[in-house]
């Protein structure tokens, strides 16, 4: 079927289930796929613009509005099919690091930069024990490579060569040539990095050897880094 939006307020895309590619809402769309519209509104009582997200799926060629949960639980359960027959998880799923140390294991979905989605693999979702058992096993493995790749994160210490990074705690600029500390963390087949300022960095979790760029700073400030990481 043909979804009618009106551009350029209004565009969506869709789901394609067995590459979870993300396609524009263009042409002919398949049935059984999940679909998200976005459309953009003047509100006069506001005198500004607001973005509203509508999620749906397509049966029997009609558009069939979601809640953005059963959206979550369809898509929990397109990823289990997609996990079964690839033996891997799905592009655009990510870990959840939020939630990653004790609690439920949960994995993500990006849809698009407004449009993420939990999946929670709760029994109700698996057709039988095999099928847990499967997919169980295969997230635990996803769990354990991403808890080894944490503890082979790295820090760096140095001067902000520039002004334009904020701090990951308080949310504050760190100023130029202010002693900054970089966290390189991994994610899945990346890396990223996270600012500091000195003040705000949990010294408890860190050691000498896992800071880089100590011997490049001023004899004073070497030792204040030295003094933290005695603690």
């Amino acid at each position: 079927m043909k979804i009618k939006l009106r551009p350029p307020n209004e565009w969506g895309y869709y789901l394609n289930p067995e590459t979870f590619e993300i396609r524009e809402t263009i042409g002919d769309i398949p049935n059984n796929v999940l679909v998200v519209i976005r459309k953009k509104e003047y509100r006069a009582e506001i005198s500004r613009s607001v973005f509203r997200t509508f999620y749906a799926t397509i049966s029997n060629n009609m558009l069939v509005y979601l809640s953005k949960k059963d959206t979550a639980k369809k898509l929990t359960k397109l990823c289990v099919q997609f996990m079964l027959e690839k033996g891997e998880i799905p592009p655009r799923v990510i870990i959840d690091q939020k939630r990653i140390e004790n609690k439920p294991f949960e994995l993500i979905f990006h849809f698009r930069t407004f449009a993420t989605f939990p999946l929670k693999f709760s029994d109700n979702i698996f057709e039988d024990e095999e099928q847990k058992e499967h997919i169980t096993t295969l997230i635990n493995s996803i769990k354990t490579d991403f808890i080894k790749s944490r503890e082979d994160n790295s820090w760096y210490i140095e001067y902000a060569p520039n002004g334009r990074t904020l701090c990951k705690k308080c949310k504050k600029q760190i100023k130029y040539k202010e002693m900054r500390i970089t966290e390189i963390f991994s994610k899945i087949e990346q890396k990223d990095q996270r600012f500091y300022h000195f003040k705000c960095t949990d010294w408890s979790k860190l050691t000498s050897n896992l800071v880089k760029g100590i011997d490049k700073l001023t004899e004073d400030d070497q030792n204040q880094v030295k003094k933290k990481l005695k603690h």
